[in-house]
């Protein structure tokens, strides 16, 4: 059975500064606060009463409160002490007058280290409880992360504090932050253990403040984004949700009071039917953990943490119950020792959920630049590109993106791909660093454009690495297709043209004067069916060689006149030979 809290006498608080307690100075007030997913904080104040022996000097002890130092907070009454903030000195105020020298030490837990700088970090083939262990180990932290089950291709941390990434990527998988002393362990909420301790009317409360709220509560949570490999809309669903005692109506019937049904989440992220899952089920927990939310005030205990499940007892049927403990925070003053508790969680909040990202981790907003690196081989059966993103610095091995291109279907389409170690513009959907696509290629100092550019803008083309060509002259209106060993073909309304011009120098010219067709060496025309020729004008065959016709049967007729002429002129038949005429003359 859970203890009882109950009002004692004279707290005891104790504050060491790198083991060492301090007994010189007078303790003013101690405040120290913990919570689920925030970074534990405490202040302490001291006084100094100042006296002419001292000779305005500071005490040993004051000089001893530097940032930096080591700082444990324990409280209890008479003997029993417990440890309720270990952390570091990482301010200090000084107030000093003719009467007394105060100070205020601000100290945080050492995990506030993930907090202070934006960093970027590619967490190539990872869990996120991989990705989120090594964060923490990297800090000189200690702590565990519950093992997570969909492995990415690449988890980016894009510019962000580490803790920024923790927390998004913990919600993302239906987990949360609880920091003590120096470790840092992301887990689910704990709704339906046993009660650490209970809190009565009469024994333990000093005040209690509480709100229930119908507006956050659904029966169901549902979570929708695109498959881009099955085309097709995914479907995630919660699953497996807690929730604890507290109050007379459960999570069911407040969210039948607004016969609120169902909620949708959507994203326009990339994620797979596991990821969905987890969202839902995690923005649903968040709901359940939401429904009654408030303080209670009690009589100073340091039994509870974060996370830790409490009991209610004794109030109303409204209240009473188990409750889980979001925040616990001490206060010494006067010699009065309280300890505030929050209930339960903030709800989920629609800006978070519409947020670029989803909200899911940190999110790269705009465009951005990138280099080629890989062109094939990728593992997802997306056709993406490796692409390496320079703000995301460290060894930048890059990330696949998808290629976005004016037509793509079925076996068919544009089929453009940058060469390596081509600049390129990358957006990302959703905003999501996971998502990343290509959306084009530019230009640059080491990989110049193939033309000028010039103000009246008349040369488009489309030339690859090898300098095979296609031109749009807008200048003669010409189409212009070329080779690098200057095969060419060219459209010519200017000089009113079609030309085919080969390396060899070989040509055919079509323009308003007819056909011409020039050859550098033989001409050879191989036909399988019939040849005709036909012209409405004279039709010149010539040749300074030889000129032979050849054929099974050879026929030969003029109109009007045929005529046959040579220096030697022979006609020759090896079998009959037949001269016909109306009349015939032979010189």
């Amino acid at each position: 059975m859970a203890s009882i809290i109950e009002a004692k006498e004279n707290p005891v608080c104790k504050v060491k500064i790198e083991g060492k307690e301090i007994t010189d100075l007078a303790l003013r007030k101690v405040n120290t606060i913990k919570a689920i997913n925030k970074v534990p904080i405490a202040k302490v104040v001291f006084a100094d009463i100042y006296s002419a022996e001292k000779d305005g000097m500071l005490s040993s002890s004051m000089k001893s409160l530097q940032p930096g130092s080591k700082v444990e907070i324990e409280l209890g009454y008479e003997e029993t002490l417990k440890p309720v903030f270990k952390g570091i000195i990482t301010g200090v105020d000084h107030s000093i007058n003719k009467l007394k020298t105060e100070i205020s030490v601000i100290c945080r837990d050492e995990s506030i280290k993930l907090t202070i700088s934006p960093k970027n970090k590619t967490f190539s083939e990872s869990k996120d409880s991989d990705a989120l262990s090594k964060i923490i180990k990297d800090n000189g932290l200690k702590g565990k992360v519950e093992s997570t089950s969909v492995k990415h291709q690449e988890l980016i941390q894009h510019y962000s504090s580490d803790w920024t990434f923790l927390l998004q990527r913990a919600r993302a998988n239906n987990m949360y932050a609880f920091v003590s002393d120096g470790e840092v362990n992301v887990k689910p909420l704990e709704l339906t253990g046993s009660a650490k301790c209970t809190l009565t009317y009469i024994d333990s409360l000093i005040r209690i403040n509480t709100k229930q709220n119908a507006i956050h509560q659904v029966d169901k949570m549902s979570a929708f984004a695109w498959d881009a490999s099955g085309q097709a809309i995914l479907e995630g669903k919660s699953s497996g949700t807690k929730e604890n005692s507290i109050g007379d109506m459960d999570s069911k019937k407040l969210a039948g009071v607004l016969k609120l049904k169902e909620f949708n989440l959507q994203s326009a992220s990339i994620m797979d039917q596991s990821e969905l899952d987890k969202w839902a089920t995690s923005i649903h927990q968040q709901a359940i953990a939401s429904k009654i939310r408030g303080t209670v005030e009690c009589f100073g205990t340091s039994d509870l943490l974060p996370g830790d499940i409490f009991e209610i007892k004794g109030i109303s049927a409204k209240i009473d119950g188990k409750a889980l403990a979001g925040s616990v925070e001490h206060s010494l003053s006067s010699g009065k020792w309280t300890t505030t508790i929050e209930i339960g969680v903030t709800p989920p909040k629609e800006e978070a959920l519409t947020a670029p990202g989803s909200g899911l981790l940190p999110t790269i907003s705009g465009l951005t630049s990138g280099v080629v690196k890989e062109l094939a081989n990728d593992p997802t059966g997306l056709f993406k590109v490796r692409v390496a993103i320079p703000t995301l610095q460290e060894d930048n091995i890059g990330v696949w993106a998808r290629l976005a291109t004016f037509y793509a279907h079925k076996e068919a389409g544009s089929f453009f791909i940058p060469e390596v170690n081509d600049e390129v513009i990358v957006g990302f959907l959703n905003q999501d660093p996971r998502n990343p696509v290509i959306l084009g290629s530019v230009h640059n100092p080491k990989t110049a454009p193939p033309f000028p550019l010039t103000e009246d803008n008349f040369q488009k083309a489309i030339v690859t690495k090898t300098k095979l060509t296609l031109q749009f002259d807008e200048e003669n209106n010409a189409i212009i297709i070329n080779t690098p060993e200057k095969n060419m073909v060219m459209l010519n309304d200017t000089e009113k043209t079609i030309s085919l011009t080969d390396q060899n120098k070989n040509k055919i010219v079509m323009s308003k004067d007819g056909i011409a067709i020039e050859s550098c060496k033989d001409l050879n025309i191989k036909v399988k069916g019939a040849t005709t020729l036909n012209s409405t004008g004279k039709i010149n065959i010539k040749s300074s060689a030889d000129l032979i016709a050849e054929g099974m049967n050879v026929q030969a007729k003029g109109s009007t006149k045929f005529a046959a002429e040579g220096a030697m002129c022979e006609v020759k038949g090896s079998a009959q030979t037949v001269i016909k005429g109306g009349m015939v003359m032979i010189n």
